[in-house]
């Protein structure tokens, strides 16, 4: 009877994967003098202010109101709370927030 694998073993191994994958991207990043946000799919945001941020690389939508806006990104959650928070622009590559944005917050996953 052949021995059935571990689930927790395999995705440990998974995570040490992606953990290498990680770091061959930065890696080539810094010997190329590429942006990491781009070779490595993190969030890139700009902030004008506390009315206005731009947010690239994001992975959806996750929860949003008028005080509060989860997005997904590569590794975890970005949570923007504030005062009338609105989605002017909204695509598969970019969002924008507008209102009162009072604390970003990034949730590790």
């Amino acid at each position: 009877m052949a021995k059935q694998p571990n689930p927790l073993t395999q995705k440990r191994t998974k995570q040490e994967h992606m953990d290498k994958k990680e770091k061959m991207r930065r890696c080539v990043a810094d010997v190329l003098d590429l942006p990491t946000d781009l070779t490595c799919h993190l969030p890139r945001i700009v902030l004008s202010g506390d009315s206005e941020m731009l947010l690239e690389n994001h992975g959806g939508i996750l929860h949003y109101d008028d005080t509060s806006i989860r997005v997904a990104y590569r590794g975890g959650i970005l949570e923007i709370t504030g005062e009338d928070l609105t989605l002017p622009i909204l695509k598969p590559e970019m969002l924008a927030v507008e209102g009162t944005i009072v604390t970003l917050r990034f949730i590790r996953s």
